[in-house]
């Protein structure tokens, strides 16, 4: 069906009024053979003197018969122009030449066309003889994929009825992703939270006090490789990948051709917030892809109407909580979202509670771990809530207190999403509330306001909501490509040249292109590495100043502890107060003769001081130095340790000598706990 064709049908249609359509779609579906589509399998045109009902039957005099339609299909082979569209088979062909459709063909078309304008709204009628909003190349049954209701333009075949196929440029943006971020990622060392991971994985166990299991278990997986920092970043970069193979998926769904999925996976590949997860391993390693699919999958349970997604949906869920617990968050704002904008009957099914009861049984053995050693992780959030620290120097982005915090909240929505790339978001955001989404997906909207409130009101963190940016950034992708659709279209190769150049600017601060002198000297000359109280200049970005100065550390630590006598070494203790210097510890420690470290922060608090009486103990970076002295008679400051590379919440890190204790160290062992950042 050639757009001249479709046109004359059009202006056919729009030239009679909504009276006279009906009519004239009653004659032209009694002419075609099609039956005005109806729910109840009937003809229902209603006009304004009634209702006419009852199924018309084939004109045969104007089908074509098999010899005129087999000379058709002959053809239309040979022209090299128009093919058979139609799936299975069919002998439904438009000739190059007469732009005449087969008698299928016509249904097809007469019924779709009688559906959009059944429902009596004149904008159906606009977009109908706009090209812009026919999806001609990508709709397998040769007509419009325009659909009446719920007053969304959507592919019937490709989108809704069928799997999702992505353009290879997405499968394109995916992979230089990932290579972006294999080549990269490993260039400084290793990160404060990895050498934790690290031991962690030493001691497997279905959770933990501050996290799920999931990243330690990953941490396992590279043991064969020695713990290598290229296998530990491994998967995090090949989840960045899936994030944005997810989020061309999302804008493929919502109608959007190679433009917007190309502009879309950009976005979720280079914004900072994205590229700070991807390239080393977190507890949010998993939270863009997981929430990404999740938001895809439930995109797909609307259109579809296919209750079997929840158990999809639920292995989604179950999976993202073992790296991070706040999925669950998102799944509850969705459903929330479902309920306030009339998709109730989506959540009246069984499959729901089964799939409620598919995570409930996955998350089991987690669940009674915390149960078992008494809910640690709500301490975690109470802790790191009333000990936000105020650091003197770096990129701050949070609060202790609740208006702050919000403030610094909203603001870096717009940082970790690149400033101006901001802008496709912010559409997509508005395009949602809009028609023609609106009345599809605007439980999109609604999730995310709930989500917004919900991290606002507990003083969340910024990057808590990085999960919910790539659909947004789809939708403002496929909006930009309607919008462009008419007489800019030549500006999209611009446009997607100007998106990547935007966003390479911010590139080498959250992925290690630079070498770090280079870096400390492009952090000076604008200005955000400022002088610290103690006179050192920290580096102001702590992605990159937790990745330096750990071994030199642990090498001071080392020649402490040698330097005492060999009786009184062997009864030594190494005490870090910091999960971070005690994973560094126990990392390089074996190389320079270390024993395993204690401490009492988070997951190390439960292993305990081990056998030492607490009689000599070299305390590593003890913050609370009133502490020490009221378990211990003597506290003697042996070292210092500074390097103005590390991160503040790291240094100047001192060294004291303690002894004598005033109790066994397992009895003092409570005193110490501390669970938190």
């Amino acid at each position: 069906m050639s757009p001249r064709t479709v046109g004359s049908l059009n202006r056919s249609f729009l030239s009679a009024g909504d009276g006279d359509a009906d009519r004239h779609l009653a004659e032209r579906s009694a002419g075609s053979g099609c039956a005005v589509p109806s729910r109840a399998s009937a003809l229902a045109v209603r006009g304004a003197g009634g209702s006419v009902r009852g199924r018309k039957t084939l004109d045969r005099k104007r089908a074509l018969s098999r010899s005129a339609r087999a000379a058709v299909d002959r053809r239309s082979q040979h022209s090299g122009r128009i093919g058979r569209r139609f799936r299975g088979g069919e002998d439904a062909a438009v000739t190059a030449k007469s732009g005449r459709l087969s008698t299928t063909g016509r249904a097809r078309a007469d019924g779709i066309f009688c559906r959009i304008l059944r429902a009596g709204r004149p904008a159906f009628r606009r977009h109908l003889v706009e090209p812009e909003f026919c999806f001609w190349q990508h709709c397998g049954g040769g007509a419009c994929g325009l659909v009446h209701e719920p007053a969304l333009h959507r592919r019937l075949s490709s989108a809704s009825d069928h799997a999702v196929k992505l353009h290879r440029a997405a499968y394109a943006v995916a992979l230089l992703t990932l290579l972006l971020h294999l080549i990269f990622n490993h260039r400084y060392g290793y990160y404060r939270d990895e050498f934790y991971f690290i031991d962690c994985a030493k001691h497997l166990a279905w959770g933990y006090v501050d996290q799920p299991p999931l990243a330690p278990l990953v941490t396992w997986l590279t043991a064969p490789f020695g713990y290598a920092l290229w296998a530990i970043r491994l998967l995090p970069a090949i989840m960045a990948a899936v994030t944005v193979l997810f989020c061309c998926a999302i804008a493929r769904q919502l109608g959007g051709g190679v433009f917007s999925q190309v502009t879309a996976g950009i976005a979720a590949a280079l914004a900072p917030g994205y590229l700070a997860l991807g390239w080393g391993l977190s507890t949010e390693f998993l939270s863009p892809a997981a929430w990404t699919a999740l938001i895809y999958c439930t995109i797909l349970l609307v259109q579809k109407e296919d209750k079997r997604l929840y158990v999809p949906i639920a292995l989604i869920v179950a999976a993202g909580m073992y790296a991070k617990y706040s999925i669950a968050a998102c799944a509850i704002a969705l459903a929330f979202g479902l309920l306030v904008t009339g998709r109730r009957n989506l959540l009246q099914s069984w499959w729901l509670p089964a799939g409620v009861a598919i995570v409930a049984i996955l998350l089991l053995p987690n669940a009674l771990w915390q149960l078992q050693h008494g809910m640690p992780m709500l301490g975690v959030i109470h802790g790191d809530q009333l000990n936000r620290h105020q650091l003197a120097n770096g990129a701050v982005f949070e609060s202790a207190h609740w208006a702050a915090n919000a403030v610094y909240f909203i603001a870096t929505q717009f940082i970790y999403q690149h400033p101006v790339l901001s802008i496709l978001w912010v559409w997509g955001l508005i395009a949602l509330v809009t028609k023609p989404f609106r009345d599809t997906f605007l439980f999109l909207p609604v999730a995310y306001a709930l989500l917004v409130i919900l991290i606002v009101a507990t003083v969340g963190r910024g990057y808590y909501l990085e999960g919910f940016y790539p659909c947004l950034f789809a939708a403002g992708a496929v909006a930009m490509e309607r919008a462009l659709a008419r007489k800019a279209a030549w500006l999209r190769p611009g446009i997607v040249a100007l998106e990547i150049a935007v966003a390479a600017i911010l590139v080498p601060f959250v992925l290690p292109l630079l070498s770090l002198p280079a870096y400390k000297k492009l952090e000076m000359s604008i200005g955000m590495s400022r002088p610290a109280p103690d006179g050192t200049r920290h580096l102001a970005n702590p992605l990159f100043a937790d990745q330096v100065g750990w071994e030199p550390m642990v090498k001071m630590v080392a020649g402490v502890y040698h330097a005492l006598p060999p009786a009184r070494r062997k009864a030594t203790a190494i005490f870090a107060d910091r999960y971070a210097d005690a994973g560094a510890i126990d990392f390089y420690g074996p190389k320079y003769g270390l024993p395993p470290v204690i401490s009492p922060n988070n997951t190390y608090y439960l292993w305990g001081p081990r056998d030492y009486s607490g009689d000599s103990v070299i305390a590593v970076g003890a913050t609370d130095y009133p502490l020490l002295l009221r378990a211990f008679r003597g506290v003697h400051q042996v070292a210092v340790y500074r390097d103005d590379d590390r991160w503040v919440l790291e240094g100047p890190l001192p060294i004291y000598l303690c002894t004598q204790p005033h109790a066994p160290l397992a009895k003092l062992w409570p005193m110490f706990k501390y669970y938190g950042l």
